[in-house]
């Protein structure tokens, strides 16, 4: 609570008190209304809070962001495979996302940044 809402929190508000005009939450996707770990709970607050404010930006809720790591080695494999079995058609709850279309993401809000905060979740397929 104290890392994923009460901190980022005060932060959104001291930087739209100072004068911010845009704000990047890095978030989770599955942090919204059907929420039902502790974990996308205190994540959502912080989401909320900032959509709360008069600022631009977004909250950005990737699932499983990986990139070039020893951990992500199975993620590697299976994109290079001929034939890649999608359970549930793609919809599964973890949805990995590499770090570096996570950054695209990022930096594509930052030049033009959504008036209110919008939310945009980031998954297999990108923005």
């Amino acid at each position: 609570d104290a890392l994923h809402d009460r901190a980022p929190s005060a932060l959104f508000k001291a930087a739209a008190a100072a004068g911010v005009r845009i704000a990047v939450q890095i978030s989770a996707l599955g942090a919204d209304a059907s929420a039902q770990s502790r974990y996308h709970h205190s994540k959502k607050a912080a989401d909320d809070t900032l959509r709360a404010l008069p600022l631009s930006g977004a909250v950005v809720q990737p699932s499983l962001v990986y990139g070039d790591s020893p951990g992500a080695a199975m993620f590697n494999t299976m994109a290079a495979a001929p034939v890649l079995a999608m359970p549930q058609a793609g919809g599964m709850q973890v949805q990995p996302v590499h770090v570096d279309d996570v950054v695209e993401g990022v930096l594509a809000v930052l030049r033009t940044p959504p008036t209110p905060v919008a939310t945009i979740a980031l998954k297999c397929s990108g923005i």
